[in-house]
């Protein structure tokens, strides 16, 4: 009888140890807000188990193995990026022969985020129709702090999926007409559970200019309807010896003595002055002097020396040119004066401190055999075009002050 009992027992203990391995758990998936939180998973399994885990650096798991039943608590930590967090946890029982296991799911959110694809933009004076993306999840709103710039949408919601395009905004920005940039700011709002998040894309929008050179020179609508360059002209080719009485080119004068002024900041100030054959870009004789007016010359495309019907109708319209915006500024003028200097040219720099009454700008309109119209304007702004700018190949030689308008739409 003895033996028989050992025997039942043995069958039941060899029964017991090849008993197929289980394990449960009361939830298969749960999601947690992108603030963080905590879960309580309950596991209960035949055999000793353990939890493992995909990614466990934002979990803080209260037990990672056991056997029999149990509770684990999971907390999670806030997710501070803009991707969605999925934990794939997983409970195994170890069997004999094999394992059973069970996976758990933690879905937590991005965090609650919005943002332009870009945060500066810049556009020149004459407009652009300019597309930028907004970024997100959840709904967001936009608003722009400049009246005349136009923006659609102005609202949007990341879940739309049906919306075609959604998240891509078109901002048109017309024409710009102030002498000084302005900056448009675009602000993206997305109001939350937790609070409001922002973001500001900031346009800035340039001055009317022209760029010669390296250099960018303002440029404005005159009160004759025109647009002129509103800075002397300081444009020189690579190469070129300012002032060495050859290239036609040379430095203003300074400001309390008829001599060049060679400062950086002067000449930018102040511009070259330029003989005519340097203005027109082509050698000046008898012939090609009368065939010169309303040509490009050195100014850029698009733009020409000023005739003089376009100088009168400037001085017409506005009879003080420095409070319309022209910006006349005094360089002083080189003028041949005979021997003793080289090519037949010497400083004549007057100044304001010596009594300087007017600043001289080159005319594509030829005068006489000797003589180019010019536009002279005093100290107080009055202009008055004259005939007093003599051609390079002349006894008397002259340089003065460029200004360049642009050609008619």
């Amino acid at each position: 009888m003895k033996r028989i009992l050992i025997i039942l027992f043995a069958v039941a203990a060899l029964a017991a140890c090849s008993e197929e391995p289980t394990v449960s758990i009361d939830k298969e998936a749960v999601e947690i807000a992108y603030t963080g939180g905590s879960v309580d998973l309950n596991v209960d399994a035949n055999y000793p188990w353990e939890l493992l885990c995909d990614d466990d650096s934002l979990l803080k798991i209260s037990q990672l193995n056991g056997e029999g039943p149990a509770t684990i608590q999971v907390k999670v930590a806030p997710n501070t990026s803009e991707k969605d967090n999925n934990f794939y946890l997983t409970v195994v029982a170890h069997g004999t022969e094999r394992d059973a296991l069970k996976t758990f799911v933690i879905s937590q959110p991005a965090s609650a985020y919005i943002k332009f694809n870009k945060s500066i933009y810049m556009v020149e004076y004459t407009g652009e129709e300019a597309s930028f993306t907004v970024s997100g999840n959840n709904p967001w709103t936009i608003t722009c702090d400049a009246t005349d710039v136009e923006v659609k949408p102005l609202t949007g919601d990341p879940a739309a999926e049906d919306v075609k395009d959604n998240g891509v905004i078109s901002v048109k920005i017309g024409e710009y007409l102030e002498p000084t940039a302005r900056e448009i700011n675009l602000y993206v709002v997305s109001n939350t559970d937790d609070g409001i998040v922002r973001d500001t894309l900031t346009i800035t929008q340039k001055a009317p200019s022209v760029t010669i050179g390296a250099r960018e020179y303002p440029i404005r609508r005159m009160p004759d309807g025109r647009w002129w360059i509103t800075e002397n002209l300081c444009y020189a080719a690579k190469g070129i010896v300012i002032g060495d009485g050859k290239c036609g080119i040379w430095y203003p004068s300074k400001n309390d003595a008829a001599e060049a002024d060679s400062e950086t900041e002067s000449i930018q100030a102040k511009g070259l002055l330029y003989s005519d054959q340097v203005v027109f870009d082509t050698q000046i004789t008898k012939t090609t002097c009368k065939k010169q007016e309303g040509k490009k010359g050195i100014c850029p495309d698009g733009w020409h020396i000023p005739t003089k019907a376009e100088f009168d109708a400037l001085v017409a319209a506005a009879p003080d040119l420095k409070a319309a915006g022209f910006n006349p500024t005094q360089a002083g003028y080189v003028q041949g004066s005979g021997a003793g200097y080289a090519n037949g040219f010497s400083y004549k720099g007057y100044t304001s401190g010596k009594g300087l009454t007017s600043t001289y700008y080159f005319c594509s309109t030829y005068s006489t055999t000797t003589q180019w119209y010019g536009l002279q304007i005093d100290a107080n702004g009055k202009g008055t075009v004259v005939n007093t700018l003599y051609n390079y190949a002349s006894a008397r030689p002259f340089a003065a002050s460029l200004r360049c308008i642009r050609n008619e739409e």
